[in-house]
């Protein structure tokens, strides 16, 4: 029995150091297979970034192409070439609709143009004929003041010399003439001078207007 108790208590630190041996391989175990897992996604990551990188140019000139580096390559080169037929698309398109715009840009502005000069036109010839009905008005005036005149000059005398003398009808028919040709004279060279006056003015003006449109 002696024996048997010796033997066990020799066993207990056997196991002890057996259980003790075995969690110290596993600890190990476990950081060996993190450490594997930690080089396999550092070497993962080195191969994006030499796929994505200037490593990428340098292994196709070598000639060796992986083939996810090629798939990559390919899929870039595709969306590229779809995005420049794209913005080709655009500008045939931009410079088809070019023409209709400036077309239309171009009558817009015709039409902009012969409105402003179908106003300045209308304006002016409204102003030319306010400016004709005054001449004509005043030269209405004129003539009625002078045959007023002439009407009381011949009154005046016929009324004066009603005894019937010749010298002095004669006469008083002289002076009413020469005062009516005074005042034809006068009334010729009036209207004369509003005329010249008038144009001179509706030139001046038209002047303006076509200024002001051009």
């Amino acid at each position: 029995m002696a024996g048997w108790s010796r033997l066990a208590k020799m066993g207990r630190p056997k196991r002890q150091a057996w259980g003790a041996g075995a969690s110290g391989g596993g600890s190990a175990m476990l950081a060996a297979a993190a450490a594997a897992a930690a080089a396999a996604a550092a070497g993962k990551e080195r191969r994006k970034q030499q796929f994505s990188g200037a490593h990428r140019k340098s292994l196709l000139r070598r000639g060796d192409k992986p083939s996810a580096a090629c798939s990559w390559l390919q899929q870039q080169q595709q969306q590229q070439q779809q995005q420049q037929q794209q913005q080709k698309h655009l500008q045939q398109q931009e410079q088809q609709h070019q023409p209709e715009k400036t077309q239309q840009q171009k009558q817009q502005q015709h039409q902009q143009q012969q409105q402003q000069q179908y106003g300045a036109i209308h304006i002016w010839h409204q102003m030319w004929q306010q400016q004709q009905q005054q001449q004509q008005q005043q030269q209405q005036q004129q003539q009625q003041q002078q045959q007023q005149q002439q009407a009381k000059i011949f009154s005046s005398v016929f009324q004066s010399d009603a005894a019937g003398a010749a010298p002095t009808v004669a006469a008083a028919a002289a002076a009413a003439a020469a005062a009516a040709a005074a005042a034809a004279t006068a009334a010729a060279a009036a209207a004369a001078a509003a005329a010249a006056a008038a144009a001179a003015a509706a030139k001046g003006e038209e002047g303006v207007i076509w200024r002001s449109c051009s």
